[in-house]
């Protein structure tokens, strides 16, 4: 009984290891002697929308005044144009793309840096996030997926079927409009 007793508790204790100790996916991983480096490889082409050929209007946005204080403005200077590449609004929705051309001063009053904005404007990026989503494009892909159910591959493919404008349909999933546009009640 004594020997059964105590190779019982063996089992025991070996079963109470055995719970504790984590499955092979999740266990503890080692760091590899080389890893790579993150981000793209030196010399591959930038993963960004590239700007429209063509520009149907062009937006000039002055800088007047401190949008903060409303002071005087000195050393302007023209800010990297933006492109907003968008769909005019129903009844009758075509392809549009729109360019900013905003002003950068500092206010001598609040001692600020201050850049002139379109109230259209969905955002003040430039360089590689210069090319925008408008705000239109950004309804209807919204509308075609939560309220009809539609995919974000097949949003993609009706909207450059419709208006030949080719968005990748992980970008959409990726738009903060979208996101934020779900009902979470």
């Amino acid at each position: 009984l004594r020997a059964e007793n105590d190779r019982l508790k063996a089992e025991l204790e070996e079963a109470r290891r055995a719970a504790k100790r984590q499955a092979a996916p999740f266990g503890r991983r080692r760091r590899k002697k080389d890893p790579k480096r993150p981000g793209r490889p030196k010399g591959h082409a930038a993963a960004s929308r590239p700007v429209p050929h063509q520009v149907d209007e062009h937006i000039f946005v002055p800088l007047d005044a401190c949008p903060v204080c409303g002071g005087p403005v000195c050393d302007l200077r023209p800010l990297a144009p933006q492109y907003v590449d968008d769909i005019t609004p129903p009844p009758n929705p075509r392809h549009r793309v729109l360019c900013y051309h905003n002003q950068r001063g500092s206010c001598p009053r609040c001692h600020r840096r201050v850049e002139s904005r379109h109230p259209d404007q969905c955002s003040s990026a430039r360089g590689a996030a210069g090319v925008q989503l408008g705000p239109h494009l950004i309804a209807l892909a919204t509308d075609l997926h939560y309220r009809i159910g539609v995919t974000f591959a097949k949003v993609s493919g009706v909207i450059a079927m419709i208006f030949g404008i080719v968005v990748c349909a992980a970008t959409w999933a990726r738009v903060p409009e979208i996101d934020a546009s779900i009902d979470r009640d």
